[in-house]
């Protein structure tokens, strides 16, 4: 099944999504130029008719790698369309879509290996539930974090190599996630309007800022995208190369998730 699903999962998202296929106008046109520079001129480009500002790369490998754009993103600047595309396109490069699948499996897989190489010790194990059932839960704490972990490097690594296929450079791309979070958050703002519900203390948070430790320990440790503000900030430092972009979002994930009071003890000392 898994390798059935490998080999349709992007048709069945074009048909799920009613995406249309773009062959001409100025997106496409900027589209195929970045295909070309990535290396991946087959790539399809295509359009969902949403509301929602997203984009996303298709495809298990560069032969059948297709990059989807919803409407809404298409009316960003022009130049955010494109830091979004090359995004994207790195992503078909470097096979990503398949390399999360192959994370989950090994992740399966090395729980598999060691249940059947301490079957006993668990089956033992699993008598004493107040043991047991906290074992559970730290196991499937550690699945979130683990894909968090190995999706966030891919985007990470989208950011700093599709800056590279952009004429502005670094600059640009960090330009284009600032439109997003912009456009994102107005939509947010938009929606709480009509929210029955009124939540005061998210009221001023934007995605493009630095928030507090609480949300920034829930993003860089369990979401799949690294914290905006944190990727725009990276960006506009002074280029750097992959390997320091790495290092600097390994500390990161430690440090931006630590309480406050320890950034406020550093500045005291």
């Amino acid at each position: 099944w898994w390798i059935v699903n490998v080999y349709v999962s992007d048709r069945v998202l074009i048909a799920g999504t009613d995406a249309i296929k773009l062959t001409s106008g100025d997106v496409y046109q900027r589209a195929h130029t970045i295909f070309q520079k990535a290396g991946i001129p087959h790539t399809k480009l295509y359009m969902i008719d949403s509301p929602i500002y997203n984009g996303l790369a298709t495809g298990m490998n560069i032969g059948r790698g297709t990059v989807m754009l919803t409407k809404a993103t298409m009316n960003l600047p022009i130049e955010s369309v494109e830091a979004i595309l090359v995004h994207e396109a790195i992503h078909v490069k470097r096979r990503d879509v398949l390399t999360n699948q192959l994370a989950r499996m090994l992740f399966f897989g090395f729980i598999a290996l060691v249940v059947s190489l301490f079957y006993d010790q668990i089956r033992l194990l699993a008598e004493n539930l107040f043991v047991f059932i906290p074992l559970v839960y730290v196991l499937l704490l550690l699945f979130p974090i683990y894909l968090s972990f190995v999706a966030q490097w891919m985007e990470v690594r989208a950011d700093h190599f599709g800056s590279k296929l952009l004429e502005a450079g670094h600059q640009q791309m960090a330009q284009g996630l600032i439109d997003l979070g912009h456009a994102q958050d107005e939509d947010l703002d938009k929606a709480a309007q009509y929210s029955i519900v009124k939540d005061k203390r998210n009221k001023d948070m934007k995605s493009t800022e630095r928030e507090n430790w609480f949300f920034r320990y829930i993003g860089f440790q369990f979401q799949l995208h690294p914290p905006l503000y944190w990727r725009i900030i990276s960006l506009l430092k002074k280029q750097q190369s992959w390997k320091s972009v790495k290092k600097a979002w390994m500390k990161s994930r430690v440090t931006e998730s630590l309480p406050d009071f320890f950034f406020k003890q550093r500045k005291a000392k």
